[in-house]
């Protein structure tokens, strides 16, 4: 028999880093999540899928260049998401959530350069996407109209 999977709360904007998910299994914010999930999979014989026992990280695989850039879209991702974040909680039915609004293309383009670079260090496990890992009041990956 399989216990449920729980998702939990939704994490806070520094959770998103260049890093990936691996050093976050174990963050107190998270850390139900992927106890459920550890748990499901150690009830059908498989290992942890979050766990990272060589402690490797995509970062140590770029070039200095490249880890500056990846990390001024994924600020610009962090930046977004926390106020998309803010305003879900701030929000009445008198007063909408608004929208974040680019300032510039760049600030848009980094922002979906760095969704594109989140899709690809955090979704890494089929069936536990980040998407459906955590409950989000807010669309936390959604489109935004260009500047």
């Amino acid at each position: 028999m399989s216990s449920p999977f729980i998702a939990t709360q939704t994490p806070p904007a520094g959770f998103f880093t260049i890093e990936g998910i691996y050093p976050h299994r174990y963050d107190a914010c998270v850390i139900s999540t992927f106890n459920s999930i550890s748990t499901i999979a150690g009830n059908q014989g498989l290992a942890d899928p979050f766990q990272n026992p060589r402690n490797e990280s995509l970062s140590q695989k770029y070039s200095y260049a490249q880890l500056q850039e990846y990390r001024r879209q994924l600020g610009v991702f962090q930046r977004v998401y926390e106020y998309n974040a803010c305003q879900s909680t701030i929000q009445t039915v008198a007063r909408p959530a608004a929208p974040f609004n680019f300032v510039t293309y760049k600030d848009f383009n980094d922002y979906r350069a760095g969704l594109a670079l989140i899709d690809k260090i955090y979704n890494v496990k089929p069936g536990f996407t980040i998407e459906t890992m955590f409950v989000y009041n807010f669309p936390p990956f959604g489109s935004f109209p260009s500047p």
